[in-house]
């Protein structure tokens, strides 16, 4: 009789992966995930029938974390450019709490190895993100600009607003507001 699978042992193998993508990519050999985990690699394809499915559930992982934590920052009923700035707030914020799971996520969101109902799930994770994003495509469509600008462009400007903060992380807060007047002016503003 097989033993039922342990969900520590997954949560260490998602967490062993996301630094080890983090360090290597997506190409990084299970062995050195397994290895990470502290489990042999024919228990990590217990928990995962293969590499891709891995992959894919720790896409899901990390983006679940994130949407979570920005969802919460939403205030609702509030003015469009506070709840868009309380969403860049959390959001790099996350990124700069969580370097290993920010670049393992980059890794993983240009990687053809996560499919397409994957990105989808991940897409509708967040009903009330989603809303307002929808409210900012509003305003980048009339600017001729494609309906997936705004959050797209959200998340390479928090990217590069992250990267000034490690250059100069007595500036944090500086490069915070910068970046999000730069954001909120791009998309229409």
């Amino acid at each position: 009789m097989a033993r039922p699978l342990s969900s520590e042992k997954r949560t260490a193998i998602l967490e062993a992966a996301t630094q080890v993508v983090a360090a290597s990519g997506t190409s990084a050999a299970t062995a050195a995930i397994a290895k990470s985990a502290g489990v042999a690699e024919g228990t990590l394809f217990t928990y995962f029938s293969n590499k891709d499915e891995l992959l894919n559930a720790l896409y899901l992982d990390i983006k679940s974390d994130l949407h979570a934590l920005m969802t919460r920052s939403l205030k609702p009923g509030g003015e469009l450019v506070d709840r868009c700035r309380g969403v860049w707030d959390s959001f790099i914020g996350w990124g700069l709490a969580n370097p290993e799971k920010a670049k393992a996520l980059k890794q993983l969101a240009v990687s053809d190895r996560i499919t397409e109902e994957t990105r989808r799930l991940s897409s509708g994770l967040s009903s009330p993100m989603t809303a307002m994003f929808q409210e900012c495509s509003v305003m980048v469509v009339q600017k001729g600009l494609p309906k997936t600008y705004a959050g797209t462009l959200m998340s390479v400007m928090a990217e590069i607003t992250a990267s000034y903060i490690a250059g100069e992380p007595a500036k944090a807060r500086r490069h915070i507001r910068a970046g999000f007047d730069a954001y909120w002016r791009a998309i229409g503003q």
